[in-house]
This record gives structure tokens, C-alpha cells and sequence, in this order.
């Protein structure tokens, strides 16, 4: 805050002191092409000084599109010109001069010769000028551009401007003339001219499919290394060791907590999380799930969900459970719980991640997470700052560059807490457990599908919380048991109202059950849409040369 403070009254000082307020009345530009090439420009740019005294113009001219730019001059009619400086910065020429104090409307004609700016496309001659460039920030009322053009004895057939709509063409005693007039042009609007000839200057070769592609594909290239660069960081520092575990047993700790030292970083896994409690409850004899048909108006079809009755004595729940029994009672199925309850579900995460934390077996790093994030925004700033304020492949090297650092530096940010040593440890005992009881229940599978099954059931709350136990794995279990001549009876907080004949009460009427659950959380689970960002380029495939900007003050 302190910082934003300092910047705004540094900032601010100078605009309480002299307002200023400008636009352009009137851009004139001739420009005068010889046979070998060469452009002869000259601009009569009228400045509007609306508001405040004014004593320097500028002018800035990429010539990323040109060989050379020289004999440079400004001059004016109603002001003297006392100083005029040029260097070149970034792949464009600025051009500065002074005048004395001018509070009213005054010209400046600036004039320049440019070389090598032709191409040939599909054996043509292209005349392709940024009469007006995109970089003014300011309107422009009325804009007139000429080009002479010094081949009489090219049919006027030939000759093919554009935009056509702007243009007229007329002949002169040395050749052709082209006008070009637009009126009100916005800030940050250019005019581009372009004029085809028949072969009349020996003029490199310029397809209308290379330019901005190379340019696209660095930007893009950058970011993405960025974005390995930052991952690659963020994986380095979130990266838990997972350190070697004697005889896996039980976890001695609440379900949740080890469902967030194993899910965590993933929203889907969160809803895994809740299942999990959801079958613990239910297995502890606090909820019924009950699978029901679910008939759809509007596609006339059949599907399946999950009813859930509560039926808890509290005073066996833990805070936590009776939270969760309190946000699941006003829901007759579990996708209108899962659908409707995401900021009690945040809330509950949000809990057990303070918990783990208090525990010591997360650690948080504010300073590393901020400082990263503002740097990260820093640099995004820098890219875009590089795109508007320069040009050529420094623009794109620039944006490029600090497009992907600051994605690095989000990235990094993102890395606020994570887990101690201790936190790994029980993490890894975690997953060893559950490890060992996936692969005993594969195991059993072949010789006894019944009590694969059993274990399946029994360790039900815990497997939930494996990502290897998915619907595949489950549909493998139930595959087994279909074939098997005993049947097995459901346990008491399940029951099925699909099933029929004798299926209804044996334990492959479970599978579906878990199967539909554990979908219905990830499809309802309410989420965020990613955006991708896009980079824009002018009209036509090569940029002309010329445009630019500039401005008083």
C-alpha cells in the first residue's frame, strides 16, 4: 500500500501541476516513389492543442519493413523549429523536436526519404505504405495520403489500390497519382494503402504467408517454456519425498485428513475426499445410499442416482461428520448435495488444510508465494508493455519473454504451502496402506471374487480415496462376481431399487452404486473456464512499412 501511495503522488504531481489535452485535426502524408524505389515522405501533421502549453513533438517510425530511413526534417509555418534530435530504439526511429510555448492549433511538416521499403508479390511491384500508424492514441479527424507514382506507361488497368473504397486514381504529367481520404479515425487506428503494379522495381520477393507466424510461434514458444520453467519449479518445491514404509497399516488418523494429504492439489479429488466420508457414514450406520431410477422430461430416457436418508446419533460424529450430516439432510440424492453445496465444501477443505497445517505437517511460505505472484505480475506487465511500446522482434522476443516468466512467477506462487518432512511421511504411510489393499483385493480376485469383494466393501471409505480405484477397477470386481455361483447379500446401508429377480439383493448391485457416485462428483463439481489468450495482428498477412506514432507535450 505504501508503495502504491508513493507511486500515485509521483505520479499525480505532475498532471495537478499542467493539465494537457490534444488531438489531430488534419494528417496529410505524401509520399513520392522514384524508379529505383525510393519513397520522398512528407507528413503535414495538424496538432489540436486543446488544453495547456506545449513545447516538444515527436514522431516514432518502426523501420522494421524498410532498409533505411533518412534526411530527416521537421519544420513548421507558425512556430520555429528550434531543435530536431533522431536516434533509433527498438526497431523504430524516433524523431524529436522543440518549438516554444504553443497553447493553439499548429502544423509541423516532417520530411524523410525511405529506401528498400517495395516488395514483389506474385511478380508484382506492392506499394504498401502505414500511411497512418496504429500507435496514436489520440483521434485523427481527416486523413488524405497521396502517392505519386512515376510509370506513364503502365495501363491504368493495371494499377489496383487499396482500400479501393478510399482511393481515386489519376493520371498526371509524370504518371500516376493516387489519393487515399478517411475521416475520424479512432485512437489507436491506422490506415494502411497499398498499390499494385506490374513489375516495375526490382524489389525482393515477399509471400502473403510468412510474417507473422515466426513471430506468433517465439511468443507462444517463450510462454510455454515459462510455463515448464514455472512447473518444473512448482513441482521442485510442492515435491514430496516419499520415504520408505516398513509394514503398511491403518492409518492412525480421521479419514479426511488423510484424504487431503492425498488429494490436495486436485479439485476432482476433493469430491473423492467427500465420498469417502459419505461411505464411512454410511458404513458406520448413519446414512442409507439407495440407488433409484431417474426418468429425464426432456430426453424421455432413463438413468440412475443415489438417494440418501440420514438417520445419525450425533453425539457419535465428530465436529466435522456432523457438519457434513447437517449440509447433507436438506438433500434427497447426492448430486443435488454435490451440485448445491460447493461453498460448504470449500469451507470444510479449508478447515482440514488449517488443521494439517497447525499440525506442523504442512508448511506455508507467504513471502516466496507473494513475491513470486507480484514478480509474476510484474513480468506479464512487461510483456504487454513490450507489444505495445516496441516493435519488430524485440516487441516479440520482449512479450514472449515476459509472457512466460510471469506465468512462471504465478505458477510459483501457487506453491504456498506444502508439506514438512513429518507430512510426507504419513502421506507415504497413507498410500502405502492403500497400495497394499488395492493390490490384495486384485490378488484374491481369480481364486475367491466373494471375498475380494468383501475386503472391497469393508475397506470401502479408505479405497475412495485411491485414484487407482476407478470404474474400471470396479467393473472388474463385478465381471468376476456375475460368473460366480455364490451370491453375496448387500450390506445393510446400501439398497437397490433398479435390480431385478434375484439380483436385487446381492453385491453386484453395489458396483453400480459406487460407480454412479463416484461420476456424479467429478460431473457436478462446480468449476472455473479456462481462457485462452489470443495474439492479434493487422490487416494482411506482412505488415507495410511506415505507421507508428507520436505526440506532443
Amino acid at each position: 500500500m505504501t508503495l502504491t501511495l508513493v507511486l500515485l503522488t509521483t505520479t499525480a504531481a505532475p498532471a495537478l501541476a499542467q493539465s494537457q489535452e490534444w488531438d489531430i485535426a488534419r494528417y496529410e502524408v505524401d509520399l513520392s516513389v522514384d524508379t529505383s524505389g525510393t519513397y520522398a515522405v512528407t507528413e503535414d501533421i495538424t496538432f489540436d492543442l486543446r488544453e495547456g502549453t506545449f513545447t516538444q513533438g515527436e514522431r516514432r517510425i518502426p523501420t522494421e519493413q524498410m532498409d533505411a530511413l533518412r534526411d530527416v526534417q521537421v519544420t513548421s509555418s507558425q512556430v520555429e523549429v528550434t531543435d530536431v534530435s533522431t536516434r533509433t530504439r527498438s526497431g523504430e526511429r524516433v524523431i524529436q523536436w522543440q518549438y516554444p510555448e504553443r497553447d493553439t492549433s499548429t502544423t509541423f511538416t516532417l520530411t524523410y526519404v525511405v529506401e528498400g521499403a517495395p516488395y514483389t508479390e506474385d511478380g508484382r511491384t506492392v506499394i504498401d505504405w502505414q500511411a497512418v500508424g496504429d500507435a496514436w492514441n489520440v483521434p485523427i479527424r481527416a486523413m488524405q495520403a497521396t502517392v505519386q507514382l512515376p510509370f506513364p506507361d503502365v495501363p491504368r488497368d493495371s494499377i489496383q489500390v487499396e482500400p479501393a473504397t478510399d482511393a481515386t486514381l489519376d493520371s498526371t504529367a509524370t504518371g500516376w497519382q493516387a489519393t487515399f481520404a478517411y475521416d475520424n479515425l479512432a485512437p489507436n487506428e491506422g490506415y494502411r494503402l497499398r498499390i499494385h503494379l506490374p513489375r516495375v522495381i526490382d524489389a525482393p520477393e515477399r509471400t502473403s504467408s510468412d510474417p507473422e507466424w515466426p513471430k506468433v510461434f517465439t511468443v507462444v514458444g517463450l510462454g510455454l517454456l515459462g510455463l515448464l520453467g514455472g512447473g518444473t519449479a512448482t513441482w521442485w518445491l510442492g515435491h514430496m519425498p516419499m520415504p520408505p514404509v516398513r509394514r503398511p497399516r491403518e492409518p492412525n488418523m480421521p479419514l479426511a485428513e488423510a484424504g487431503y494429504l492425498l488429494l490436495r492439489a486436485d479439485w476432482a479429488g476433493w469430491q473423492r475426499l467427500f465420498s469417502a466420508m459419505i461411505f464411512d457414514l454410511a458404513e458406520r450406520g448413519h446414512l442409507t445410499l439407495r440407488r433409484v431410477p431417474k426418468e429425464s422430461s426432456w430426453t424421455d430416457t432413463t438413468s440412475e442416482e443415489i438417494e440418501v436418508k440420514v438417520h445419525a446419533q450425533s453425539h457419535t460424529l465428530s465436529n466435522r461428520e456432523e457438519a457434513l450430516i447437517e449440509a447433507l439432510r436438506p438433500h434427497d440424492t447426492l448430486s443435488d448435495f454435490f451440485q448445491k453445496t460447493a461453498s460448504f465444501r470449500n469451507e470444510q477443505v479449508t478447515q482440514l488444510r488449517d488443521a494439517l497445517v497447525e499440525r506442523g505437517w504442512m508448511v506455508e511460505h507467504p513471502v516466496r508465494s507473494w513475491g513470486s505472484g507480484l514478480g509474476g505480475l510484474m513480468l506479464l506487465g512487461g510483456g504487454v508493455a513490450a507489444l505495445i511500446g516496441l516493435s519488430g522482434w524485440v516487441a516479440v522476443v520482449g512479450a514472449g519473454l515476459g509472457f512466460g516468466a510471469g506465468l512462471a512467477g504465478l505458477l510459483v506462487a501457487v506453491q504456498y504451502r506444502t508439506f514438512s518432512d513429518e507430512g510426507a511421511r504419513q502421506r507415504a504411510e497413507v498410500q502405502a496402506f492403500l497400495d497394499r489393499e488395492r493390490t490384495a483385493i486384485e490378488s484374491e480376485l481369480d481364486q475367491d471374487p466373494v471375498a475380494a469383494a468383501d475386503r472391497f466393501v469393508e475397506m470401502l471409505p479408505w479405497l475412495a480415496l485411491d485414484t487407482e480405484v476407478d470404474s474400471a477397477y470396479v467393473k472388474a470386481i463385478n465381471e468376476a462376481l456375475e460368473t460366480h455361483p455364490d451370491a453375496v447379500t448387500l450390506p445393510p446401508w446400501i439398497e437397490d431399487r433398479v435390480g431385478k429377480g434375484e439380483t436385487e439383493e446381492v453385491l453386484t448391485s453395489f458396483l453400480p452404486i459406487y460407480i454412479i457416485m463416484m461420476s456424479s462428483t467429478s460431473t457436478s463439481s462446480a468449476g472455473g473456464a479456462a481462457t485462452v489468450g489470443s495474439v492479434s495482428a493487422g490487416a494482411g498477412a506482412v505488415g507495410g512499412a511506415g505507421g507508428g506514432g507520436g505526440g506532443v507535450s
